[in-house]
């Protein structure tokens, strides 16, 4: 369950300026994991179930966890096609890894980890790379 549509906007904001300070001309689609082609390449952004719950506190202040995967869509060309897919996955988590650790109303309260992308199968006309992404926030107090 996401804990603040809010948050969700501002990941995925953030995904977006990240593709494209890679160099990642690409869309980036949320919850668009489908069997369909469509548009290649692509990014899209998976909300993930968290093992932890939203904690409110009697502050104001509560807990977030927003554990999402991101795939990217390419099409199944060549060995290096499928490097390159890993090595703009990986450059993508660094650079989220570094600029989420401050959002609007959010701030980082356990160090934001991601895995290692790999490879999650082949069809036809496209493969799909991987990487998740653990992250919990702090939102500040509501004021009103």
């Amino acid at each position: 369950m996401v804990a603040d549509k809010g948050l969700a906007e501002q990941v995925l904001d953030l995904v977006e300026e990240t593709a494209e300070k890679v160099g990642a001309s690409m869309p980036v689609r949320f919850e668009e994991l489908t069997a369909d082609v469509g548009e290649l390449p692509r990014i899209m952004l998976q909300l993930s179930e968290s093992d932890s719950q939203q904690q409110r506190y009697i502050s104001g202040e509560r807990i977030c966890p927003m554990p999402f995967a991101l795939t990217l869509r390419i099409s199944a060309d060549d060995q290096q096609t499928r490097l390159d897919a890993r090595e703009l996955l990986g450059r993508m988590a660094d650079a989220i890894l570094e600029d989420c650790m401050v959002l609007n109303g959010y701030v980082a309260y356990a160090l934001p980890t991601a895995s290692v992308p790999v490879c999650l199968g082949k069809a036809p006309l496209f493969e799909d790379w991987q990487g998740t992404f653990d992250l919990k926030y702090k939102q500040s107090k509501r004021k009103g």
